[in-house]
């Protein structure tokens, strides 16, 4: 059996995981809120939170901004002894213990705007849009709320991982009919494949021709409110790709006997 393209791949993925989550659309939902972070490290019990990007969509534009300041990007004022050792995260970001005393807010005052914007996303039924916001931003926003003292966490089935979903069309892999939208994107994100790329600024960039079209700078990438913009054009080009006119072979025809699991490539 011929392998699906890419675009068939995520025309299958979509169908089923709007059934499992509700979407009520062939799809991806066009009213959401983008979130991204820049950060200190990799660990979110031992780094921080340094800058939060936000960005409202609705009908698949962007709305408007969710707090005063530069752009949609808040940075995070935290004492020096937050950026010792991390030199190779600031030379990613540019965020430094000067640039954070210069331009930053109290990490509190931050949280509680990040909190409201979530409560607001919420009851205007918005879904909360990341790249690779399950496996790295969300647990990074709970530790911080933790800290601030708030209880406002992200919760994995109101979140669309547009890294998970880039994933997927390259592995080709499925949900299970059981699975929980989360559950697939968590799946997915812990797959480690050769040849097999999500990154906003070295894959996505450059596989749904951003340069060409929206006039993106790879170079202003790590930037959050410059990666929710990227963010929020990888969901929009992935919809593009669901207009394509393609299929992928029905259930009865995929081999194997529990389809959607890792075992399972087409």
């Amino acid at each position: 059996m011929s392998r699906p393209t890419e675009a068939a791949t995520l025309h299958k993925v979509v169908e089923i995981l709007s059934q499992i989550g509700n979407w009520k659309t062939s799809y991806l939902p066009c009213n959401y809120l983008v979130l991204d972070i820049e950060t200190t490290g990799f660990s979110s019990t031992k780094n921080r939170v340094v800058s939060i990007g936000l960005c409202a969509v609705q009908n698949c534009e962007i709305a408007h901004e969710l707090h005063e300041g530069d752009s949609s990007n808040m940075i995070l004022k935290w004492p020096i002894e937050v950026f010792d050792g991390c030199d190779k995260a600031i030379e990613i970001h540019g965020i430094d213990y000067h640039k954070s005393q210069e331009l930053g807010l109290e990490p509190a005052d931050a949280m509680g705007i990040l909190a409201e914007s979530i409560a607001w996303a919420r009851d205007n039924n918005m879904y909360i849009v990341g790249h690779n916001m399950l496996k790295f931003d969300a647990p990074f926003i709970g530790m911080e709320m933790q800290r601030a003292g708030l209880d406002t966490r992200i919760e994995g089935n109101e979140v669309i991982d547009t890294a998970a979903l880039c994933k997927s069309m390259q592995l080709h892999i499925l949900p299970g009919l059981d699975e929980t939208v989360m559950g697939y994107f968590q799946r997915v994100m812990a797959i480690r494949a050769k040849g097999i790329f999500f990154n906003l600024d070295r894959y996505c960039v450059e596989r749904f021709g951003m340069i060409e079209k929206y006039g993106v700078d790879p170079q202003s990438a790590h930037d959050s409110g410059y990666d929710c913009w990227l963010t929020h054009l990888v969901l929009q080009e992935l919809n593009k790709m669901l207009d394509i006119d393609e299929s992928i072979p029905s259930w009865d025809d995929v081999p194997g006997d529990r389809i959607g699991y890792d075992d399972v490539l087409f």
